[in-house]
């Protein structure tokens, strides 16, 4: 299947750490840990200090450990 997305509402956070792109962000600028919520996926990769555009509504592409069917629960972390 293609990538696909259909960002909504992108807003900015300071990275507090490395973030790759299409990785979990959380409100505080890191990557959460195992069940820590995020607010969202970054959209492009940004070291830490650096603003980092993050999509927060709407459809985005995200990095995931294996396969995901529509309608599945998903945890951030391992």
């Amino acid at each position: 299947m293609a990538n696909n997305a259909t960002p909504l509402l992108t807003q900015g956070v300071t990275a507090q750490v490395n973030i790759t792109v299409n990785s979990a962000v959380s409100k505080t600028g890191t990557i959460p840990g195992p069940g820590e919520l995020c607010i969202g996926f970054a959209r492009s990769a940004a070291i830490s200090g650096d603003r980092c555009p993050v999509t927060v509504l709407g459809s985005c592409i995200a990095v995931a450990g294996g396969n995901i069917v529509m309608g599945d629960n998903l945890q951030v972390g391992d």
